[in-house]
């Protein structure tokens, strides 16, 4: 397919730290070429397990997860960061349509032509990822002026290589074969583990990903729907 050229990108993500062990080096190669990104966070990402029986409480992870957002979206060259504040852990049937309301009134206020957010799996199988993937492409299907939607998807040897031990259950993801961008991001590539370090909380996980997955987080796949 032919690669769609936007002009204002919202990236939607659940938590703090999606936006950078995802689709990162993406998200930096748009802000290079001029294109304006946004990014809209669902939650602040303060029930984090790690930390659950730790001196941290939920509301001091997350101001401290808020800030390191804030610190890799600098990084990436993304110009706004919003916070919706819904509860980590608890996007569901009961909020959906209250995280769409408030996703719609950010959007019409940038009037941006694109979505980007995590493949409607959830990538990782975190259902907090599954439940914003599908209100984003709720919105994708019902604004008239949005035009192109972004699905970042994980590349199936990962699956491989993580086993089925990270959550109930881990998506398979995708071949090279099977999505419409393989995207190099070599050049970006220092940018995107920069903004994956800005999140200090999550450094075991960084350290985890960089060990498993090595030059594999050098190409990031994608689906796109345009219309």
């Amino acid at each position: 397919m032919v690669l769609p050229i936007p002009k204002k990108i919202v990236c939607v993500f659940a938590h703090p730290d999606d936006e950078a062990f995802g689709p990162g080096g993406t998200i930096a190669y748009f802000a290079s070429k001029g294109i304006e990104i946004h990014l809209i966070c669902v939650t602040n990402g303060d029930a984090d397990p790690q930390f659950s029986k730790g001196k941290v409480s939920g509301r001091q992870l997350g101001k401290i997860r808020r800030l390191e957002l804030q610190s890799s979206a600098k990084i990436l060259g993304v110009k706004s960061v919003t916070f919706l504040d819904f509860k980590d852990g608890n996007l569901n049937n009961n909020n959906y349509h209250d995280v769409i309301n408030e996703i719609n009134k950010i959007i019409d206020n940038i009037n941006s032509d694109s979505l980007l957010t995590y493949y409607i799996d959830g990538v990782s199988g975190h259902l907090d990822h599954v439940a914003v993937a599908m209100e984003t492409s709720y919105i994708f299907e019902h604004t008239k002026y949005i035009k192109n939607l972004f699905y970042f998807v994980q590349n199936s040897t990962m699956k491989k290589l993580i086993g089925s031990k990270y959550f109930v259950y881990h998506p398979t993801g995708f071949s090279k074969d099977e999505v419409d961008w393989v995207h190099d991001i070599s050049p970006f590539f220092k940018t995107k583990i920069d903004a994956m370090k800005a999140h200090k909380s999550q450094l075991k996980d960084f350290f985890l990903i960089r060990t498993l997955f090595g030059k594999l987080l050098k190409e990031e796949l994608f689906k796109i729907i345009s219309k």
